[in-house]
C-alpha cells in the first residue's frame, strides 16, 4: 500500500483465537465471495466497502489431517476507499501492521509463504496457494506437512 500498513485482526474467539489474521469468515446462502467479504469486514472490523471496490486476489486452499474437509479462502484487497474507522468487535481486534515487518509468528504457519510476497507485489495476481497442515489446533496448526504457491491457472 501507499502507506506501508495492512490492517489485520486479532481473533478474539472461535478457529484462530489468538492469531492474527486478515478479516473474513464465511459466506452465506445466496452470497458471492466478495459479497460474503465485503459483509465480513464490516462485522469483524466496522469498515464498510462495496464489492465492486474489492479485486480478488488469490485463493487459498487449506487441508488438516484433523479435518476430512478442504477449506478454501478468497484473498481480496480494496481497490479504492472505505467508509468508517476499525473498531474492535466481539470477533476482532484491527491492528495496523507495517507491512515490511509482519509479526509472522503470532499468524497462521502459511502466511510467511504468500503473505509478505503478496504485499511486495512479487506474487502474480490471481494466484493460487495449497497447504496441508498436521492440525487445525495447537501445535499441530503451526506444521505444515505440504504446500504449493504460484499463479492460478488460467480460466478455461
Amino acid at each position: 500500500s501507499e502507506t506501508g500498513r495492512v490492517l489485520l485482526g486479532i481473533k478474539k474467539r472461535g478457529f484462530g483465537e489468538g492469531k492474527l489474521n486478515g478479516f473474513g469468515g464465511k459466506v452465506e446462502a445466496g452470497e458471492t465471495p466478495v459479497e460474503g467479504a465485503a459483509r465480513e469486514l464490516c462485522e469483524e472490523s466496522g469498515l464498510e466497502v462495496r464489492a465492486d471496490q474489492l479485486r480478488l486476489c488469490g485463493r487459498l486452499l487449506y487441508e488438516y489431517d484433523s479435518r476430512p474437509k478442504v477449506m478454501e479462502v478468497h484473498v481480496f484487497d480494496i481497490r479504492e476507499g472505505w467508509q468508517g474507522q476499525p473498531v474492535e468487535t466481539e470477533e476482532m481486534r484491527p491492528v495496523w501492521m507495517p507491512e515490511a515487518s509482519l509479526p509472522l509468528a503470532d499468524m497462521w504457519a502459511d502466511d510467511v509463504y504468500w503473505l509478505p510476497q503478496y504485499l511486495a507485489g512479487d506474487l502474480t495476481i490471481p494466484f493460487i496457494g495449497r497447504f496441508r497442515f498436521k492440525g487445525h489446533e495447537g501445535e499441530d496448526s503451526k506444521v505444515i506437512l505440504d504446500y504449493s504457491v504460484g499463479a492460478a491457472p488460467a480460466a478455461a
